[in-house]
């Protein structure tokens, strides 16, 4: 059995894509770890000619392409739980366009041996002009996770590797919806019993992207969809976490003064968002935050959005 599969979402991704399976075939010994389905999620540009060339030139055999009317990121995922049969230890996603350094298979495999549910690394972020780390680092002690550590606002899936029979589990997502990762996240964390972050940064994400949709527009719909999870959020009380708190501070930062009108919360969301915990990052900053995010709610509420 095969170490790894890899599930490749693709649209619109032609000028990223070979980047992105370069990063896995240029990987040693990468046919014998990983098996890698690229979904093209109904493409208008040459992503699947672009990449029936890359598998036909670099004769790859364990890199198959699936093609599927289109239905956002949460469709490619449900269609792969759904409809393939995986038969790998693990489960990762990358998006297309991100890549891996080209030591990680070697360096994930070790860990793998040791059978933990969900394994992480760290990343670099790429943004105009520099490289950066990703992400804050949790609490760790000698690279095994406390599960309360594990709610921390990650919202990309780059170097994030799953158990198989978790993958399975999980529910479906919701399609043609977008910010899908964070409630994939928390399935994943909820499933799990076993955590495991590397220190060290074996991926790179492409940071405000044009086309993205961090880097939308913030209008109507798009504040609808991220209070669409904010309310899933918001429904289930094992999500005390710093998810709320990273999206609230996305609209508070990004949405215009004409689209707040579109920010609405129920009366009782104060009273639970005041409840949750910020355990992914240092004791000052949370405090900051939280009473930032309190602020801000007060300021929604007297002008009636709530």
């Amino acid at each position: 059995m095969k170490k790894l599969t890899i599930i490749i979402p693709c649209f619109n991704m032609e000028k990223y894509l070979e980047k992105a399976l370069s990063s896995i075939y240029n990987q040693k010994d990468q046919e014998l770890f990983c098996d890698v389905l690229i979904v093209d999620d109904g493409s208008k540009d040459r992503s699947v000619e672009l990449t029936k060339q890359s598998i036909k030139k670099n004769n790859i055999k364990n890199f198959k392409l699936i093609e599927k009317t289109n239905g956002n990121w949460g469709s490619v995922i449900n269609y792969v739980k759904n409809k393939i049969e995986i038969k790998s230890e693990y489960v990762t996603i990358l998006d297309a366009d991100d890549y891996y350094h080209l030591d990680l298979f070697s360096n994930i495999e070790k860990i793998m041996n040791f059978n933990f549910d969900l394994i992480f690394t760290g990343f670099y972020e790429i943004k105009k002009n520099r490289i950066v780390k990703g992400y804050l680092t949790p609490q760790i002690k000698g690279g095994l996770m406390d599960k309360k550590y594990m709610y921390f606002p990650s919202l990309i899936p780059l170097c994030k590797f799953f158990k198989t029979s978790i993958f399975k589990q999980i529910n479906d997502l919701e399609e043609n919806v977008s910010y899908q990762d964070i409630i994939l996240w928390n399935e994943f964390v909820e499933k799990a019993e076993t955590f495991y972050y590397i220190k060290k940064q074996f991926g790179y994400y492409l940071n405000n992207r044009e086309g993205a949709s961090s880097t939308q527009s913030f209008d109507e719909k798009r504040i609808g969809l991220i209070m669409k999870n904010i309310e899933k959020l918001l429904s289930n009380n094992i999500y005390q976490n710093g998810y709320l708190m990273a999206l609230l501070m996305h609209l508070k930062k990004n949405a215009s003064k004409d689209m707040r009108k579109y920010i609405k919360f129920k009366k009782n969301n104060y009273k639970q968002i005041k409840k949750f915990k910020l355990l992914w990052c240092p004791f000052g900053t949370r405090i900051l935050t939280k009473i930032g995010m309190l602020i801000y709610l007060n300021k929604l509420l007297r002008k009636g959005s709530l």
